[in-house]
Order: structure tokens, then C-alpha cells, then sequence
């Protein structure tokens, strides 16, 4: 992960994507994160990013859990405040108003100021898995990737309600991975019931 964000450095959607990772949003999550539902330190998922006829609309998030506050790790807010600085120098430079309605109230769009395209997600990160010489992952890997970081602390709970799910079982069966981490952790358990 590091070194796919690291080859984003520079990238206009790199704060989204360190964002994604560190939050475990859906790719219209981000897409649909307005201004007025972060804080210093959370984020609130009230609605995603979707197409109807090809426009662009809010739409209510996937499930009545997925609406969920988001504590924010230090690192996930300073890439809201860098999006944040980004966004302003952008819309200075554009030299008008960027946006209208809703739109101009979202965290992430593109230069113009418009919402932003799943596919053009998709394939920045590509780009950036070829550069970092790592293998493809996509917008929904980086959700299995905080997921998997989220229940390595042992708290499945806490991964259930990061990544909005209606139980810890759906986390751990299809979102969490082993990690060493969590792998020592069982083998200590066992070692100290058993030595």
C-alpha cells in the first residue's frame, strides 16, 4: 500500500485513495463525501455518488449501516486537510466558480469541479500499481485493506463498523485477511495455554 501511494504522490487523487485506504469507504463513498460532513477528526458516509441516466446524484448509502461516523486516523485527516488546501488552490486558479449546487460541496471531484468518474479512479490506480511495480488492486481492495488492518487489532466490531456492515461474521469472512500480525497473535494465545 505504501508503495502504490507513494507512486500517487503528486497525483491529484492521491489524498482520496490514502483516504479510502485509511477509511475503508466505497469508491461512491469518497465520490459522494461532502465538505459538511467532515470534522477535524471524523467523517460521516450520509450518501454515495451515483449515476442515473448518466447524471450524476446522491444517493442513500447501500445499506441503513453503512451510514456510519468514521473516526478518522491523524494521517486520514491530513490528507483532508491537504484535499482541502488542493481543492481551494484549484478553484483559485480556475478563476470561477467550480461546481454547482451539491457539487461544489464535495471533497473530491475533478479540476473542474465536477464529480469525479469510477472508471477514472479505476485507472489512476493502475496506473499507479504499474509505476509502484505491485500488483493491480482496485478502489474495493483498499476496502478489504483497511478491513484487514481494522480487524488485526483483534476488535472485529471495530472492523464491522468502519466498513458499515450489518455483522462482524460478514467482516471477517469476506473482508478480513490473516496478517503476521494476527497469525503470532494465535500462535502466542496457544503457546501460553498449552506451554
Amino acid at each position: 500500500m505504501r508503495a502504490l501511494l507513494s507512486a500517487l504522490e503528486g497525483h491529484r487523487l492521491h489524498d482520496m485513495i490514502f483516504v479510502m485506504a485509511a477509511t475503508g469507504l466505497r469508491v461512491g463513498e469518497a465520490m459522494g463525501l461532502r465538505w459538511q460532513d467532515t470534522t477535524a477528526d471524523t467523517l460521516t458516509v450520509r450518501y454515495q455518488l451515483a449515476r442515473h441516466d448518466g447524471e450524476p446524484v446522491l444517493a442513500e448509502p447501500k445499506s441503513p449501516r453503512s451510514r456510519r461516523t468514521i473516526l478518522l486516523p491523524p494521517v486520514a485527516a491530513d490528507a483532508l486537510r491537504r484535499q482541502s488546501a488542493h481543492q481551494a488552490a484549484e478553484r483559485l486558479a480556475a478563476g470561477r466558480k467550480v461546481g454547482q449546487g451539491w457539487m461544489s460541496d464535495l471533497v473530491f471531484t475533478t479540476a473542474a469541479g465536477e464529480p469525479l468518474a469510477e472508471s477514472t479512479v479505476q485507472y489512476v490506480m493502475g496506473e499507479a500499481c504499474k509505476a509502484a511495480k505491485v500488483p493491480h488492486v482496485s478502489p474495493h481492495g483498499l476496502r478489504r485493506y483497511a478491513g484487514t488492518i481494522a480487524a488485526s487489532t483483534g476488535d472485529m466490531k471495530a472492523a464491522q463498523g468502519l466498513l458499515g456492515h450489518t455483522s462482524a461474521a460478514m467482516t471477517g469472512d469476506f473482508y478480513a485477511s490473516a496478517t503476521e500480525a494476527s497469525r503470532k497473535r494465535a500462535a502466542d494465545a496457544a503457546q501460553e495455554a498449552l506451554g
